[in-house]
């Protein structure tokens, strides 16, 4: 038993009305996805979305006959099926005792939660554009991940758009590239002179400002662990040392985010508690359609540079 001497000696606690704020990571999925079809959920959950193959033209002679060609559509589907909760039980006494607004600042950090999952599954998606190595984007060894750096980062950059080019990729003011933050460093280390200002780029959504001809995102939710869908690209980058990475480069909108319900709480009562739940929830899917696996670049990257 704690003597009388102990017990004055103890010092009470005080609760602090500010919870500590946690360390977000900035969405880029919602920025740079295709979003318009979300209108079209009033019913269902299901998006079909046809393509036909290329046509082609034919020499016309006045006076001879022609042949129609018959189109050869192809159905593509996205489902609207992902389901995601974070869900916390608040007790009504231990709220009063913390003295701390538990439902406003938990809320921030369930939406975040959710919005986060729905970047990284919209993100891993980058994988399926057109894959590309170090040889392919700065002139390096065939089937290797590119190692950028200050000295070919431009060089990286420039071949991006040539290749977009030759793909026939409209250039229309609306090229984007998400990129780690290690890359984004060298970027800021190297075009200073270039146009790209650090200083007044203003980071909403992880969009950094503009470098030769690309909105620049930045991303810790790009796919890595050498999750490429390249068989030989992915045979020799696993055996190189440190972590490889996916970097984004095209046309915004290449990659559907439909969200048919977007991040959203409900205080619900529960049966025989004094407290409530707090449950956060959202639905969505996410797809790249056959047309638009051409419109951007998959470039597997070192990031341990």
């Amino acid at each position: 038993m704690a003597t009388r001497k102990e017990v004055s000696a103890i010092t009470p606690d005080i609760w602090s009305n500010l919870l500590q704020v946690p360390l977000y990571k900035t969405m880029v999925a919602m920025d740079v996805c295709n979003l318009d079809m979300r209108n079209e959920l009033s019913v269902g959950d299901r998006i079909n979305k046809s393509y036909f193959g290329d046509l082609s033209a034919q020499t016309y002679l006045p006076g001879t006959g022609f042949s129609a060609q018959t189109p050869d559509f192809t159905l593509e589907y996205i489902d609207i099926k992902t389901k995601e909760v974070v869900a916390i039980y608040v007790d009504d006494l231990e709220k009063l005792q913390a003295n701390v607004s538990i439902g406003a600042e938990m809320a921030e950090e369930m939406g975040y939660r959710l919005k986060d999952a729905i970047d990284t599954a919209a993100l891993a998606l980058v994988t399926g554009g057109e894959q590309k190595d170090a040889a392919d984007m700065v002139g390096g060894a065939n089937t290797r991940a590119v190692c950028a750096t200050t000295a070919n980062i431009i060089q990286l950059f420039s071949n991006a758009r040539k290749e977009l080019r030759t793909n026939n990729v409209r250039e229309n003011g609306d090229w984007v590239a998400i990129v780690t933050p290690t890359i984004a460093s060298l970027i800021e280390y190297k075009a200073t002179s270039v146009g790209y200002s650090v200083a007044d780029s203003t980071l909403r959504n992880g969009y950094a400002g503009d470098f030769m001809g690309f909105h620049i995102y930045i991303s810790n939710n790009l796919p890595s662990g050498n999750p490429t869908a390249d068989a030989n690209i992915s045979a020799t980058v696993s055996t190189e040392t440190g972590a490889a990475v996916e970097l984004y480069f095209g046309k915004h909108g290449a990659i559907d985010l439909v969200l048919q319900k977007a991040p959203s709480m409900e205080i619900k009562d529960r049966s025989g508690f004094l407290g409530k739940n707090f449950v956060t929830s959202t639905i969505w899917g996410q797809k790249v359609f056959n047309k638009n696996a051409s419109r951007f670049l998959c470039v597997i990257a070192r990031n341990d540079i």
